[in-house]
């Protein structure tokens, strides 16, 4: 067992590493004081506003910081919540961060994928990420970068963010409860189970998440928008 943890984490490490370098090579053609001459020519189209093959490094990006944050802080801090049965979950800032910045498909398809792999690696149900984690977490940051696609305001961010997380939440409570009735138990949710527990899982999932998004993705999102405002799919889609 030690074996296996030492192993995980060294793949963690290597995840970590891999989820940044990208944005080296990204940038390593210009220097901090020529990046908006390189976002200027990414755009293609007022309804794409990036082309598929930075959309898709973009997703990528997201999925591989979710992934490995979600794994060092679950080996690290490993706390749960939902009646231990869902994961305490900072690293939620990171895909909040990208569907402000870059938009709804890459929030919401980084966070599907990222979750997955994170959840392969905490407790490897496939099935049960696949019809719990994955559709909530693409719910979730979908909607986040949607309120925020055209225009960031900070009402429209925490509209998208509150309402984003209130439905992955229910989605998590509620496909949690049923996978127990007609597939297996999860932890202390087995067959019988009433579906009051699967709303106190969403209630407190979401009430552990909602802090993060609050308090700690704006300061990041509005960093970057002073900063390289250019980078903002909000001023892509402007022009």
């Amino acid at each position: 067992m030690a074996f296996l943890r030492a192993e995980r984490l060294a793949i963690a490490a290597v995840l970590a590493q891999t989820s940044v370098s990208p944005y080296f090579t990204v940038f390593q053609s210009a220097t901090l004081k020529n990046l908006s001459p390189l976002f200027l020519h990414m755009g293609s189209g007022r309804n794409s506003p990036y082309p598929l093959s930075l959309t898709l490094a973009l997703v990528a990006m997201n999925a591989a910081s979710y992934a490995a944050v979600g794994v060092f802080v679950s080996y690290f801090v490993p706390l749960y919540v939902g009646g231990g049965i869902v994961r305490f979950w900072p690293p939620v800032i990171v895909p909040g961060v990208f569907a402000v910045i870059f938009g709804p498909m890459v929030g919401g398809l980084g966070a599907a994928i990222g979750i997955f792999i994170s959840d392969m690696f905490l407790h490897g149900n496939a099935l049960l990420s696949l019809i719990v984690g994955v559709p909530a977490n693409f719910i979730m940051f979908y909607l986040t970068g949607l309120f925020t696609k055209r225009k960031l305001t900070m009402v429209r961010y925490l509209s998208g963010g509150v309402l984003g997380n209130a439905a992955g939440c229910l989605w998590i409570g509620m496909t949690l409860w049923a996978f127990t009735q007609y597939i297996s138990a999860v932890g202390t949710m087995g067959p019988g189970t009433s579906v009051t527990a699967g709303l106190l899982v969403a209630a407190t999932t979401f009430l552990a998440q909602i802090p993060f998004v609050v308090f700690a993705v704006p300061p990041i999102f509005y960093a970057v928008a002073r900063v390289y405002p250019e980078m903002m799919v909000q001023s892509r889609l402007a022009r």
